[in-house]
């Protein structure tokens, strides 16, 4: 008998957030799907605040693994990375958003 089990991803987080301009401005996207083992299949990582940047569509910051790599988006540039797993980058993420969006408020105070 064949594993019934449906090979559509699951989507575990799919989220927004909007930083408001008075402190800081800027839209956070965090995505993830799997497999049904729990397997990561996709992720987006993205700081996006188009009055720091206007390259690539605004994206301060991002990872993915889109185009079948692990990869750093940072002010217009694209390198692949070491991917270890996903809690380890969205710590790193999280560390990088927030001294991209303090060194900003810092110069619009």
């Amino acid at each position: 008998m064949k594993n019934n089990k449906s090979k559509e991803p699951i989507v575990l987080i799919d989220e927004q957030h909007t930083i408001p301009r008075k402190t800081g401005n800027g839209i956070l996207r965090y995505f993830m799907t799997t497999d049904s083992n729990g397997c990561l299949l996709r992720y987006s990582l993205a700081y996006i605040n188009s009055n720091i940047t206007m390259v690539d569509n605004g994206r301060v910051i991002g990872y993915d693994n889109d185009h079948n790599y692990h990869h750093r988006h940072c002010m217009g540039a694209v390198e692949p990375i070491n991917f270890i797993s996903y809690q380890e980058l969205l710590n790193q993420f999280e560390q990088e958003w927030r001294t991209f969006h303090e060194k900003y408020k810092q110069r619009n105070d």
